[in-house]
C-alpha cells in the first residue's frame, strides 16, 4: 500500500517543484510489456486528423483493452496520491522515448487549464542510460534539481509559473504516462 506523508509532499512540490514516491501497484496496472504499441509523441501531438480524445490521446490509437488500464491507472492516481485534494483532469499522454521539445526547459501549462503533472515510470532511468528529469525554478534555470526515476516511480511535477522542467533521452526505452490535473489546493 502506497503510504504519502503529505507535509513533505506539499513542501518539496513546493520547495523543490517535485515529489517522488514509488509504487509497484502502477506497474501491476499497465503492464507495460504486454500493453502493444505505444503511439510516438510526436505523431499525436502532429497529427491533426484525429479529431477523438481519450483523455488526450487520440482513442482511435488504442484498444479497448490499453484505454481500460489506462483508465485504472488514473483510478489508482487520483484515489491515492490525490486523494486529499480536490482535482480536475486536463490531459493523459503516453511516451516512449523524449520528444525535441522536452528536451529544453519548458512548462507544460503555458495555456492554463492544469497546475500539476503526475508522471508514472515503466523503465528505470539512470546516469548511464540517461533520461533524468530535471525540474528549476523559472527564472533561475542553473538551480535545477535533477532526478533519475526507476520502474514504479510516480513524480508529482509542478507546473506552476514558479517552475520549468526537461527530460534527457535514454538510450534504452523510457515510457512514461503523464496525467495533467487543475488541483484547487496548489499554486497556479
Amino acid at each position: 500500500m502506497l503510504v504519502i506523508n503529505q507535509n513533505e509532499l506539499f513542501f518539496n512540490y513546493i520547495s523543490d517543484g517535485l515529489y517522488q514516491m514509488h509504487s509497484d501497484e502502477i506497474i501491476n496496472i499497465l503492464d507495460i510489456d504486454t500493453f502493444g504499441d505505444i503511439v510516438d509523441v510526436d505523431e499525436f501531438i502532429d497529427d491533426k486528423n484525429k479529431s477523438t480524445l481519450f483523455n488526450g490521446i487520440y482513442a482511435s490509437d488504442y484498444s479497448d483493452d490499453q484505454k481500460n488500464r489506462l483508465t485504472k491507472l488514473r483510478q489508482y492516481v487520483e484515489s491515492t496520491v490525490l486523494e486529499p485534494y480536490t482535482v480536475q483532469t486536463a490531459e493523459c499522454g503516453i511516451w516512449d522515448g523524449v520528444d525535441e521539445g522536452s528536451r529544453k526547459f519548458h512548462n507544460d501549462n503555458q495555456f492554463g487549464g492544469m497546475n500539476c503533472s503526475v508522471l508514472c515510470y515503466f523503465d528505470d532511468t539512470s546516469p548511464e542510460t540517461g533520461g533524468a528529469l530535471y525540474v528549476a525554478p523559472t527564472f533561475e534555470r542553473d538551480k535545477y534539481v535533477k532526478v533519475y526515476p526507476k520502474k514504479g516511480t510516480i513524480v508529482l511535477l509542478n507546473q506552476s509559473k514558479s517552475f520549468c522542467h526537461k527530460a534527457d533521452p535514454s538510450i534504452n526505452r523510457r515510457t512514461v504516462v503523464g496525467f495533467d490535473y487543475l488541483i484547487k489546493e496548489f499554486p497556479v
